[in-house]
């Protein structure tokens, strides 16, 4: 991936990749009742009680106790790793039942090629939470879904108003996310992605695409952390 930084001040034109979408041909789909475990196993999973934050130079807007907030270690107290069975009870009690909740094969998922046999994928509109069967950096492969990624994109209304510990969301100007992050943000060219970024750094960091507007004013468009599929 070539990387050159960007300085934003000036209108620009910047491809918007479907980084928060993949191939959409899956071999195997299985529909969900939402917040129900698909696994055999239903022991609940874990999560950390201490927030890994990244230093910022800006102070923060939000509390940091605050159970939505996106880390590049998972949302809230739910952390990279934690059962499917527990982050999905989680956030169902914070915002309602999701759109979608469905297994697919990993290796042909809707969101790329992703780790182990199986990946379930549950949705509240434009936030996307990954959970596999396989072994991530997060968890060692197990008989129950883990979590190992999340991705937000912007769907309007239907997109949950999620932000980081500074308050930098969907849809923000490319100079209000400068301005929270400070030192945190870097942004860059990538050669498949177009105009991204990366807040925290490349690892256990929150990483992100901006998109040109029909004003051509520069917003977020897309954010996500954890273990990438189709990498």
């Amino acid at each position: 991936m070539r990387r050159i930084k960007v300085v934003l001040g000036i209108p620009m034109v910047v491809a918007l990749a479907a980084s928060c979408g993949g191939s959409d041909t899956s071999d195997t789909t299985t529909t969900l009742s939402p917040g129900t475990d698909s696994s055999d196993t239903t022991s609940p999973g874990t999560a950390s009680t201490e927030p890994s934050v990244a230093s910022s130079a800006t102070s923060s807007t939000l509390p940091s106790d605050d159970p939505l907030v996106l880390y590049g270690t998972g949302i809230g107290f739910e952390r990279f790793g934690a059962s499917a069975d527990h982050a999905v009870s989680t956030f169902t009690k914070l915002l309602g039942s999701p759109s979608d909740d469905r297994v697919e094969t990993a290796f042909s998922s809707s969101y790329g090629v992703c780790p182990g046999n199986k990946v379930r994928i549950v949705e509240w509109g434009g936030l996307v939470l990954l959970f596999t069967d396989g072994e991530t950096e997060f968890a060692p492969a197990r008989d129950e879904f883990t979590f190992f990624e999340w991705r937000i994109r912007d769907l309007g209304d239907a997109t949950p108003p999620l932000v980081t510990l500074n308050g930098s969301g969907i849809g923000d100007f490319s100079y209000d996310l400068e301005d929270a992050e400070g030192s945190d943000l870097e942004i860059f060219e990538d050669d498949f992605l177009g105009t991204s970024f990366t807040i925290g750094g490349d690892k256990d960091g929150i990483r992100g695409t901006l998109m040109t507007t029909e004003i051509d004013a520069v917003v977020v468009g897309t954010m996500a952390a954890g273990s990438s599929c189709g990498e």
